[in-house]
């Protein structure tokens, strides 16, 4: 007998609108926040401390762990914070005055991407390295949309 799973890019699933939308709404709540002189503070969908720290590291930005829930870093010359009350929650991000606004919302998007990517090679690799005795991987597919077909045959 054998079991097929499909594992998903992070942000083909978790992230319910398009890129495109999500970098006109960094866009507009960054052009809103410099009107009124407040920090800018958007949602985002990172659950995971470590994933965050390694993709913002892989992103070639320095950070600052300050605890559990708060990570300082700088991105195109505005200082980003990533916070949140409890750790079962997802990151907000508090970025303070932005002045390139188009080029910061470019690397938002490509570390959403890059996040997601990771979410999803960390699901592949836990999968894999959690198979029980008696279980094995026969096949595994890279779909055209990233995803990956596993099929585990069960001995």
């Amino acid at each position: 007998m054998s079991v097929s799973l499909l594992i998903v890019p992070f942000a083909i699933t978790m992230i319910s609108i398009a890129a495109d939308h999500v970098g006109s709404i960094i866009e507009n709540k960054l052009a809103a926040s410099q009107n009124t002189g407040e920090p800018c503070v958007i949602e985002t969908r990172f659950v995971d401390k470590d994933l965050l720290c390694k993709t913002l590291q892989e992103h070639g930005l320095d950070i600052v762990v300050v605890n559990e829930n708060t990570i300082r870093s700088q991105c195109k010359d505005s200082s980003i914070v990533f916070s949140r009350n409890v750790s079962s929650e997802p990151f907000s991000l508090t970025i303070s005055s932005a002045a390139e606004i188009e080029a910061l919302r470019n690397e938002l998007k490509e570390i959403n991407e890059e996040y997601g990517m990771n979410v999803q090679s960390y699901t592949y690799n836990h999968v894999k390295n959690s198979l029980d005795e008696g279980m094995s991987v026969s096949s595994e597919e890279v779909l055209e949309d990233n995803s990956i077909l596993l099929t585990i045959t069960l001995d």
